[in-house]
């Protein structure tokens, strides 16, 4: 007998089989595809960034291409001008050099550019709302009426501290009386403390007193007439009075040409110049000679690296201090000062570094006593 129940079973079978296999095609092909859409998006990335970097090539080169013009447009104006101007990398030399090498200035050159200088400083100090003072030496008269303004401007838009320690960022002015000697163009500050030493090197404005009897008399801040800026600070040695004429004008100047051209060079007075110390410091303090050093651009080294600087033709310093008498040195001391006059170092007291600060730029070697005594208070060089 025929078994009629197998006989559909086999096609169904069959079928089945027909089905399963486009399920098993079309989930291939979606492979493919997903596969194909990926390389085709990472040729369309690689391209666009391609795209992307020659474009920025193409900026850059026609950004070359503009400034190669305009610096050749440039360079044909000032040929059809005759000026001498040059781009700071291009500069002569000595316009790079220490600024006592660059070219003089008269007393008003001096006075006009110090006095811009401190004006900017007392804007930006009225900007802020605060001007902060430092005093130096002030009688106890001045220092009342200075207590007086203080109190006199609390309420107002601009306000008066006074401090006592030194900062060259924070502080606006330092107030020191100035001495019998000077003119109404030219106070010279009374004493030759630390703290007029430091604010003449930074370029900060030191005014005398009248500056206080003036706000008060106003009843608010003001910024000081040119008759209140101290220009000079004192020197112990009567032949050298000519030369620290106008010194703190002078560095507060460099400062200014500095702050309008950042290649002039070198502004502090010692720029260059390395210095060996030499015997006991007591008074003045070590701290204090070390740090009017330091900011007035001198390299402190040790006795053998000073005799090869010295070798280079640098210019080298073996600085004793001043308070000692020549007959009281060292041993150490005397051995060293011969081992300098055999290398020609120059061997200079600490009333170098203090005329050197007050001149504005070293002392001429010609001006350099050997040992210079100086009987000087504690608090005054």
């Amino acid at each position: 007998e025929e078994n009629t129940s197998d006989a559909p079973a086999s096609p169904k079978k069959n079928n089945n089989q027909k089905k399963k296999k486009p399920a098993a095609a079309t989930k291939k092909a979606a492979k493919h595809k997903i596969a194909a859409a990926t390389k085709k998006k990472r040729k369309a990335t690689a391209a666009d960034k391609k795209e992307s970097n020659s474009s920025a090539a193409a900026k850059k080169k026609l950004k070359a291409t503009d400034e190669k013009e305009s610096n050749n447009n440039s360079k044909k104006r000032r040929n059809a001008t005759g000026s001498a101007e040059t781009s700071p990398s291009k500069r002569p030399k000595q316009q790079q050099e220490p600024f006592h090498s660059a070219l003089p200035m008269n007393r008003d050159e001096k006075c006009a550019l110090a006095d811009k200088h401190y004006y900017s400083r007392f804007q930006a100090a009225i900007t802020n709302g605060v001007i902060y003072a430092l005093s130096s030496s002030l009688r106890e008269s001045d220092r009342e009426n200075l207590s007086k303004l203080v109190k006199e401007v609390k309420k107002h838009d601009v306000i008066l501290r006074v401090s006592e320690t030194f900062n060259a960022k924070r502080t606006t002015l330092v107030l020191m009386p100035s001495t019998a000697k000077d003119t109404q163009h030219h106070p010279i500050a009374r004493s030759r403390t630390l703290k007029v030493m430091r604010a003449s090197l930074v370029g900060l404005p030191i005014v005398t007193p009248k500056w206080i009897t003036s706000c008060l008399e106003q009843k608010a801040l003001a910024i000081p007439t040119e008759d209140m800026y101290v220009r000079s600070l004192p020197t112990k040695t009567a032949e050298l009075e000519k030369e620290t004429e106008y010194g703190t004008a002078l560095l507060a100047a460099r400062h200014y040409q500095r702050a309008k051209d950042t290649s002039f060079g070198g502004i502090a007075p010692l720029h260059g110049t390395f210095v060996c110390l030499c015997g006991e410091f007591i008074t003045p303090p070590l701290a204090d000679v070390q740090l009017l050093l330091r900011e007035a651009g001198a390299t402190m080294l040790g006795w053998d690296a000073i005799l090869k600087k010295k070798k280079n033709d640098d210019k080298a310093i073996l600085l004793f201090n001043s308070n000692e008498d020549a007959a009281e040195f060292s041993l150490t001391s005397e051995e060293k000062r011969k081992q300098a006059d055999d290398a020609n170092i120059l061997a200079v007291s600490t009333n170098w570094l203090f005329d050197s600060i007050s001149c504005g730029e070293p002392l001429p070697e010609s001006k350099i006593p050997w040992i210079a005594n100086n009987n000087a208070e504690s608090q005054a060089f």
